[in-house]
């Protein structure tokens, strides 16, 4: 039970259960705090109220409960049509403090009454939990889905980086070649001077690798931009 979720009368309860005494400025915060506190100690020390008479009779109890939990049930369903699992869990903790309440009746004129509103109560937490099971697979799928494109848009940056890298280690040994042909020609008389493009010693640039290393580049950008969108 989340007593996060709990609304004011259900955590007032609890309090007055274990004897605490609220006055009009004790705020939300400090009674959830002392709450937790005291159910904390409550599991080390393994003491758990064993009714609730201190706070109210078994017969106004199961009426406030039984009046509360069939809103709730309600509520419950709808939450389910809607695969809202946030709003199950809130309803999930308030069914669970109902449950807890029923189970301190110990009026045996009621307790049959009392039984029978916790088997009620029961098959909402189950429906809950079987619902929420189901909505975290599918999000679980949903992710690993996205695991997956990410991996998959990793491997394709890696290879057109790898490309990328591949043109540029062509162009640099070309700019060599120029450099080095061009010191040839330099070095020769003036009237042994041939253009080295002319003998064949050097091709000109391959305007089609130019034009792939320009498309390599958008597309790492491209893939940037959908990376980006998947993390986000």
């Amino acid at each position: 039970m989340d007593i996060n979720h709990l609304e004011d009368e259900e955590l007032i309860f609890e309090l007055s259960l274990r004897g605490v005494k609220q006055s009009p400025t004790m705020d939300r915060k400090l009674k959830l705090k002392t709450l937790k506190e005291l159910l904390d100690k409550e599991a080390k020390d393994k003491n758990i109220p064993s009714n609730s008479t201190n706070v109210a009779s078994d017969v106004d109890n199961i009426y406030q409960c039984q009046a509360r939990i069939s809103p709730i049930i309600h509520l419950v369903e709808a939450a389910i049509r809607q695969n809202s699992v946030p709003v199950l869990k809130r309803y999930q903790s308030r069914l669970l403090h109902y449950r807890f309440r029923l189970s301190l009746i110990q009026d045996p004129l009621i307790t049959s009454n009392a039984n029978k509103t916790i088997s009620k109560l029961e098959a909402a937490l189950s429906k809950i939990e079987d619902i929420k099971e189901v909505l975290q697979q599918h999000v679980l799928i949903g992710q690993q889905h996205n695991d997956e494109r990410e991996q998959q848009q990793r491997q394709e940056q890696q290879q057109l980086q790898q490309q990328r890298e591949q043109l540029k280690w062509e162009q640099q040994q070309f700019e060599q070649q120029k450099q080095e042909q061009q010191r040839n020609f330099e070095s020769q008389p003036q009237q042994q001077r041939t253009s080295p493009y002319s003998l064949g010693h050097l091709a000109p640039p391959d305007q089609t690798r130019q034009v792939q290393y320009q498309d390599i580049i958008r597309q790492q950008q491209i893939q940037v931009q959908q990376f980006a969108q998947i993390q986000e």
